[in-house]
């Protein structure tokens, strides 16, 4: 039996119900037991592993109600010591194949020469996939480092956010792989004093050759663009507890979050794209 936290609740209930990841409707089905036949299970760093367990654990952050519910656990290969991760599921719901593509998107994300997260199990049973990356608990969004929503000690100022932004933007455009989703948001550091920024969330990647040259530029520009407005949106709702900024306001915030993203920006894929900012 698995107990897990309602998404609103921080107490934990056993549950009983079936497998099920059809939707969210009912997310503590979703982890029930994990009882998968092995032969649908790949641990990618345990190629002869023939056994696995994975068991909620009350002192890991609760279930985060999201698109891909992810749930955190404690996931034991064979005999070694049980070691906590992140559980996201794919279902109906939120495309059950996405997992290919965020799997190959780690791996290109670390070619391009940039911290990724690394799939440690894939549980693909039919009605949706599993998969499991190794928990971080000093891991943390830009944005929500910036925006003081982050332990105390991990918080970060606006140079960091858009210079590790910027960074990251930087060296996946010097490999020809599109961000698709850019934004703060999407890149986390690792530990309070990081400076290298890690790659999360990536399924909405286009990798090289999925594009011609003028869709990849303009698939460059569209993900620049993207960084400046949620670097933008980001900076006007801290500053300003989530009233409205007048336009104006915004804009010059615009100007200076561009002025300080764009020289990263350049300097780390060696090419000027000064004008797609404008």
């Amino acid at each position: 039996m698995v107990a897990q936290r309602e998404p609103s609740s921080e107490d934990f209930r056993v549950i009983t119900e079936g497998l099920d990841l059809s939707g969210a409707e009912n997310p503590l089905a979703a982890v029930n037991g994990l009882i998968i036949p092995p032969k649908h299970v790949l641990l990618p760093a345990h190629a002869g592993a023939t056994e696995f367990s994975v068991s909620l654990n009350p002192d890991l952050p609760p279930q985060i109600d999201s698109r891909h519910q992810i749930y955190f656990a404690d996931l034991a290969i064979g005999s070694a010591r049980p070691f906590p991760v992140a559980i996201k599921t794919y279902n109906p719901n939120n495309g059950p194949q996405n997992w290919r593509r965020e799997v190959g998107a780690y791996d290109m994300a670390k070619r391009s020469g940039l911290n990724t997260l690394e799939p440690v199990m894939i549980a693909n049973f039919g009605r949706g996939v599993l998969m499991a990356t190794r928990y971080d608990d000093e891991l943390f969004d830009l944005e929500r480092r910036y925006r003081g929503m982050a332990p105390e000690g991990y918080e970060i100022d606006v140079d960091l956010m858009l210079s590790a932004s910027a960074s990251a933007l930087a060296a996946l455009h010097g490999s020809d792989v599109i961000h698709g989703d850019m934004a703060p948001r999407n890149i986390a550091l690792r530990r309070k004093d990081a400076q290298h920024p890690v790659v999360t969330d990536p399924e909405t990647f286009m990798f090289p050759g999925e594009l011609d040259a003028d869709e990849l530029a303009a698939g460059k520009r569209l993900d620049l663009l993207q960084l400046i407005k949620e670097s933008t949106d980001a900076i006007s709702i801290n500053g300003g507890n989530s009233r409205v900024i007048p336009s104006r306001e915004s804009e010059a915030i615009r100007d200076r979050v561009t002025e300080k993203i764009m020289p990263v920006y350049q300097s780390g894929i060696g090419h000027s794209f000064r004008s797609i900012a404008s």
